[in-house]
């Protein structure tokens, strides 16, 4: 009740003026859980648990599997960094296939038909672990670098 309330009075606070003079560098959580980011970019719910991206001044659409993984390529679009754009979507594709084939093997691993297979299964799991852990730090690193980004935008508008 009490959010409810603060929430309100920071929602009139905020005027179509001063929200157009943040939109550049805010990104703003609408109530029907969709994002809006720097006056130019939508993230909405997608199938499947994903999030599409729709450019509001181009026809560019793109979908990913966290809400986290979309913005940090905003920021990156944003700041026209188009070869980092690509990798961060072909990490996000690539992570979401490891753990589709991480589920595939736990099942698969279950009922072995043989001592070859269990092995395999194994094997294959152990790759795919080492494969998400690589490529998880390589996007870690594409975030921090959309945050400090973020974070030096703001100290400049002071």
């Amino acid at each position: 009740m009490i959010e409810e309330k603060i929430v309100d009075k920071i929602n009139r606070f905020l005027t179509k003026e001063l929200v157009q003079n943040m939109g550049d560098f805010v990104i703003f959580k609408n109530e029907n859980n969709t994002y809006e980011l720097f006056n130019q970019y939508i993230i909405c719910p997608y199938r499947n648990n994903s999030y599409k991206i729709v450019c509001k001044f181009n026809s560019v659409e793109k979908t990913f599997s966290s809400v986290k993984n979309a913005v940090t390529w905003c920021v990156f679009d944003k700041n026209q960094k188009i070869n980092e754009c690509n990798r961060i979507q072909e990490i996000d594709v690539f992570l979401d296939s490891i753990e589709l084939e991480t589920i595939l093997c736990k099942k698969y691993l279950k009922k072995p038909k043989n001592l070859d297979s269990k092995l395999l299964y194994l094997n294959k799991l152990r790759e795919n672990q080492e494969k998400k852990k690589r490529l998880t730090g390589e996007l870690d690193e594409f975030i921090k670098l959309s945050k400090y980004w973020q974070d030096k935008k703001f100290i400049r508008k002071d």
